[in-house]
């Protein structure tokens, strides 16, 4: 590449920048709804939970396709490797929510460059020792969900947790431009089927698997 022609590409990122300047999505994560708690297993018995705890340890908003046959900028420095998961379109650190908890909370706030995003992917994910929200009652290091139960009548006690990374992807339109910088997206959870489906007769292995499926059917996202 000649001289004039690295200039001009310079030139050229450098506005691209400056448009992107001011241009923020903020991420907030909602609790579950007290008519989504009505619990039942399958077997008709009345389920509660005492408390408990769920870690999401990452989410990205994704770019709708583009064409495949586009130009793409010279590689002029060599791609740059954080040391954490994060970057303008993605947030990296785990949030613990509080399943009995009815508070909407701040996730993070992405910084993406201008484009039409059109939907939000994630894990459901093990927290770590600087994960945000972590509980002072319950220890959730290493744990992508952990629940305190009774069911039915003689209020039977159980515990469901696991530790896996749980995907979940959900369509949503984000439209981030000069004249839409700011936008807000609202992470939350349909949770009356968490427990649809679970044989609590079988392993706690078994039934905390058919728990982290439901988690992961069970996300909603709106877009502000």
């Amino acid at each position: 590449m000649n001289r004039a022609t690295f200039l001009w590409v310079l030139a050229i990122c450098g506005a691209c920048s400056t448009h992107s300047e001011g241009l923020s999505v903020a991420v907030y994560s909602s609790g579950v709804d007290r008519s989504a708690r009505a619990w039942v297993s399958d077997a008709g018995e009345s389920i509660h939970v005492i408390r408990g705890y769920i870690s999401m340890s990452d989410l990205e908003i994704v770019r709708c396709e583009q064409p495949v046959a586009r130009w793409h900028w010279p590689s002029l420095i060599g791609e740059a490797h954080a040391h954490t998961t994060s970057s303008p379109t993605k947030i990296g650190s785990p949030v613990v929510e509080d399943v009995l908890s009815y508070n909407q909370f701040t996730v993070g706030t992405l910084a993406p460059p201008p484009a039409r995003y059109c939907s939000v992917k994630g894990h459901f994910g093990p927290a770590d020792l600087d994960a945000t929200n972590l509980p002072r009652d319950f220890s959730m290091v290493g744990k992508t969900f952990k629940l305190e139960v009774t069911m039915g009548a003689l209020q039977r006690e159980l515990t469901i947790e696991g530790a896996q990374r749980i995907p979940f992807e959900v369509g949503a339109t984000i439209d981030v431009s000069g004249a839409t910088p700011h936008a807000s997206v609202i992470v939350g959870k349909d949770a009356s089927a968490w427990f649809r489906g679970i044989d609590f007769a079988g392993s706690p292995e078994t039934y905390a698997a058919t728990f982290a499926s439901n988690l992961a059917s069970s996300a909603r996202v709106a877009v502000e």
